[in-house]
Order: structure tokens, then C-alpha cells, then sequence
């Protein structure tokens, strides 16, 4: 499974996000300076999913000053 997100920012803030992603343990990568990958594994939990997603959203609001 590969997910990919197209952000609307510019390549520094997602490599911002990208970095404080890894910080939290969470692995992302950047491709083409502005999307997301996500490669999660196949026993990934609905826990997980939601952590990931609070985490994300938090980044995406913190990127954005709110």
C-alpha cells in the first residue's frame, strides 16, 4: 500500500512537516518537493491510523499559524 497526499505548500514547509513527523516516529517521505508518501505497513492498527492523522492535522495547522 502507498498513499500519497499533494499538499498545496510550498517544498520548505513540507519539509518542515516531513521533519517533525520523523521527530514523533513517524516515517514519511517527500516526493516531487510537495507530496507526501506514506508506505504503511499491511497490520497497520486503526490506533495507529488515528494517531498519524492527529499528528498531521496538527502539523498542517501549526505550518499554516493557527
Amino acid at each position: 500500500m502507498m498513499i500519497g497526499i499533494v499538499l498545496s505548500l510550498s517544498a520548505s514547509e513540507v519539509k518542515t512537516i516531513q521533519k517533525n513527523l520523523l521527530g514523533k516516529g513517524l516515517m514519511v517521505d517527500v516526493t516531487q518537493q510537495t507530496i507526501i508518501r506514506l508506505l504503511p505497513p499491511m497490520t497497520l492498527t486503526k490506533v495507529e491510523v488515528e494517531h498519524f492523522i492527529k499528528e498531521f492535522e496538527y502539523e498542517l495547522l501549526r505550518i499554516r499559524g493557527m
